[in-house]
């Protein structure tokens, strides 16, 4: 083999190898964020019945800017307490599973929990069914970010 094929072929290699560990890198930053869920289930005959996935990474690459999209006013309303839910939210994030709030009646039932490291609120009623799920440890974060963004 000559010296130029040699030196394309280590070149072609590198880039491979180098591709490969960026892939490997990017599939494990998004496995372990985790995924967002968000399932609706419309009870009638036109109802929506749809499931989107995301992952959560992406609500860890929106944290910079959550400051931009929160209105004066509110931000006014939320700076008192930004800072005991910033406490609570780490505290959150350590315990176990729990729940949070469970209340029924005759027409629905809601329920806000902990789960494996899941923060999932759950709506059941006779008219649809709404089941929201995201990693706590991103829940966290975005509130470490509103609160520096406020701060």
């Amino acid at each position: 083999m000559n010296r130029g094929l040699r030196a394309a072929l280590c070149v072609v290699l590198a880039i491979a190898v180098a591709g490969t560990a960026t892939l490997g890198f990017a599939t494990a930053t998004v496995v372990r964020a985790g995924t967002v869920s968000v399932k609706i289930d419309e009870h009638h005959a036109d109802g929506a019945d749809f499931t989107i996935w995301a992952p959560a990474f992406l609500i860890d690459l929106a944290t910079p800017f959550v400051g931009a999209v929160i209105p004066p006013e509110a931000r006014a309303e939320l700076e008192p307490w930004l800072p005991a839910v910033n406490a609570l939210a780490d505290e959150l994030e350590e315990i176990d599973d729990v729940v949070f709030v469970k209340v029924s009646s005759a027409d629905e039932t809601v329920r806000i929990a902990k789960e494996n490291g899941r923060l999932v609120i759950h709506v059941e009623s006779a008219s649809e069914t709404v089941h929201v799920s995201v990693p706590f440890r991103s829940v966290a974060r975005l509130v470490r970010a509103l609160d520096n963004s406020v701060a």
